[in-house]
């Protein structure tokens, strides 16, 4: 692939290109504080949820536009593009959930954004802890929404 701002040629495009991906790091990983904890993670926390994994409640969120509308497009050379969209109350809707190794729990929905006062609003009423019975019961309950 050539990194030529000019039109391709066979001088400018036999050039090597190599790219190279980088991974970004949180500097924080330097700090002793939290490089101990990294180590306690790895040395209790890891085991520990491989041997009891329906404890565990991964909590997920995705959200859409509901506007739909393309913000680029192709036209003839000269011709203006047109489109069309909908015509409404466009917004964000979020929707979040639980996740256990085994089924989904506590779904909800929410029109906008999530924000920190949304996820606690989240958090209280769809969760609450109770004593685990495994194999097969998590430690954390959904209520009925």
């Amino acid at each position: 692939m050539c990194a030529c701002t000019i039109p391709p040629s066979p001088c400018c495009c036999s050039v090597l290109v190599i790219r190279i991906k980088k991974s970004l790091v949180a500097s924080e990983r330097r700090k002793a504080n939290v490089r101990q904890r990294r180590v306690d993670w790895f040395a209790n926390r890891l085991p520990a949820m491989r041997e009891q994994p329906w404890r565990l409640v991964f909590i997920d969120e995705t959200s859409v536009k509901t506007n739909m509308t393309r913000l680029c497009g192709r036209a003839p050379r000269g011709a203006r593009l047109e489109m069309e969209a909908p015509f409404g109350a466009w917004g964000t809707q979020t929707f979040i959930a639980g996740l256990t190794h085994n089924e989904m729990i506590a779904p909800w929905i929410i029109k906008g954004a999530m924000d920190g006062s949304a996820f606690a609003a989240y958090i209280a009423p769809s969760f609450k802890k109770i004593e685990p019975e495994p194999p097969f019961s998590t430690n954390i309950h959904a209520s009925a929404l």
